[in-house]
């Protein structure tokens, strides 16, 4: 779960990686 680490951290930041997660796969969810 880094994306929701990520997210509570920075949002910006989970913003991008969501994105990359979303296009790549369910990899952090």
């Amino acid at each position: 779960m880094a994306a929701t680490t990520v997210l509570a951290t920075t949002p910006t930041t989970a913003s991008w990686s969501w994105s990359l997660d979303w296009r790549n796969g369910p990899l952090d969810f």
